[in-house]
C-alpha cells in the first residue's frame, strides 16, 4: 500500500502513492514511535465498488480482538458487498521495538508501538470471527499479517519474529480446525522506502525461518520501468533495480507472492508489473501474482487518477500480461481493496 509522507500532492504515473502521514508518538513505554506513514483518507461512503467479488484489507489502528473479532464475521457474511472468500491484509505499520519486544508501529492515534503478541491475538480476533460466522463454512479466508520495508527497523531479526507469530497463527487455525482458514504474512516492500539491501536481507531471514507459509508482497514498482526490462535498470529513489523488486515480488523463495498495487488508472502500475513479470520469467523465476490491491475504501475522492476499483485494476493487469508470451497464461482473480475502517 503506497503511502507517502506529508499531504496528498500531484505525482508522476511512475510514482503510485496516496495518503499523507505524520511523525510518531511516545508509545505507553520506550522511545518514540516510529513515523509509520499514515493515510489522511477521504473514506468512501458506498462500497457497491467491491462487487461482491473483491475482499477488504485495512490499515490497523487496533489490536483489540473483539473489533477484529466483529469484522472477521462480517467478511464471512459480506457484509458491505466484499467478497466473502479471498485475500484479506491486516496491515499494521511498519517495524518497531520499544527496547524489549519486536512489533510495529501502527495506524492508531500517534502511531502506537503494538508488539508482535498484540498483533497476533488481534488476528486470532479476526479469524475467530470468520469462523463463527462462515456458515455453512464455504467460503475461504486466506488472511495475511503485514508490515513494511519503512523505518530503521527492518531487520532479520523482526523478520524471524515475523514468521514466528504467523507459525503460531497457523498452529492456532490447526488446533481449532477451522475449515478453509489459511494463514500467511505480507510485507509493504516499496521502492521508495527501505533500500533493496535491506528489505531483501528482512525477506531473506523470512524465508529461511518458512519456506512454506506463504508471504504477500503488497508494496510498488515505482519508478520502474513501463516498456521493458533490464535487471539492472533503477526504479525508485533508494537504488532498487527491477530485478530487486521482481526478487522481493516472488524470487526469493518458493512461498513469495506477489500482490501489486494497481491503483494507477493510466495503466501505469499494470505495466510495471507486467515487464517485471516478463524479465522474471525470461530469467526462470516466474512471479506468482495472488491478487491486486486498489486502495478506493482509504482515499474515496483524495487520490484522483491511482483509485482503479478491483475490476478495473484486474482489467489492466491481465490484460498487460496477456501481450506476452512468456506471461500470457498468468489469470490473476482475486483482488482486495485497503480501507482505514478498522
Amino acid at each position: 500500500m503506497t503511502k507517502k509522507l506529508g499531504p496528498i500532492v500531484a505525482m508522476t504515473v511512475a510514482l503510485v502513492a496516496c495518503g499523507g502521514g505524520g511523525s510518531g508518538a511516545t508509545p505507553p513505554s520506550g522511545p518514540p514511535a516510529g513515523t509509520t506513514p499514515a493515510p489522511t483518507p477521504t473514506p468512501t461512503t458506498s462500497a457497491s465498488y467491491l462487487n461482491s467479488q473483491a475482499t477488504i484489507s485495512r490499515y490497523m489502528g487496533t489490536v483489540d480482538p473483539t473489533v477484529t473479532n466483529a469484522e472477521g464475521c462480517q467478511m464471512a457474511q459480506g457484509v458491505g458487498d466484499q467478497a466473502a472468500s479471498g485475500l484479506v491484509v491486516l496491515d499494521y505499520g511498519e517495524p518497531y521495538t520499544d527496547g524489549v519486544s519486536l512489533g510495529t508501529s501502527d495506524y492508531g492515534v500517534g502511531n502506537p508501538f503494538v508488539t508482535d503478541a498484540q498483533i497476533q491475538a488481534a488476528a486470532q480476533g479476526y479469524l475467530d470471527g470468520y469462523a463463527r460466522c462462515n456458515e455453512p463454512a464455504a467460503n475461504h479466508l486466506i488472511l495475511a499479517i503485514g508490515t513494511s520495508n519503512f523505518g530503521s527497523h527492518v531487520t532479520a531479526a523482526h523478520a524471524v519474529a515475523w514468521a514466528q507469530m504467523i507459525a503460531q497463527l497457523d498452529a492456532y487455525v490447526a488446533s481449532k480446525a477451522y475449515p478453509n482458514e489459511t494463514v500467511a504474512a505480507a510485507n509493504d516492500m516499496e521502492t521508495g522506502w527501505g533500500s533493496p539491501t535491506v528489505t531483501r536481507a528482512w525477506l531473506d531471514a523470512y524465508v529461511a525461518q518458512t519456506n512454506t507459509i506463504p508471504i504477500y508482497d503488497y508494496g510498488d514498482a515505482g519508478g520502474c520501468s513501463q516498456t521493458s526490462y533490464s535487471a539492472t535498470a533503477i526504479c525508485g529513489s533508494v537504488g532498487w533495480t527491477q530485478a530487486d523488486v521482481g526478487y522481493v515480488g516472488g524470487g526469493a523463495g518458493p512461498n513469495v507472492r506477489a500482490l501489486p498495487e494497481i491503483y494507477n488508472t493510466s495503466g501505469a502500475t499494470a505495466k510495471q508489473w507486467s515487464q517485471i513479470a516478463v524479465g522474471m520469467a525470461t530469467a526462470g523465476t516466474p512471479l506468482t501474482f495472488a491478487a491486486v490491491m486498489t486502495q478506493v475504501g482509504s482515499c474515496g475522492s483524495g487520490c484522483a487518477g491511482l483509485d482503479n476499483t478491483p475490476a478495473q485494476a484486474l482489467s489492466l493487469l491481465n490484460g498487460q500480461l496477456a501481450l506476452y508470451p512468456q506471461t500470457q497464461s498468468t489469470v490473476v482473480t482475486m483482488s482486495t481493496d485497503v480501507t482505514t475502517a478498522n
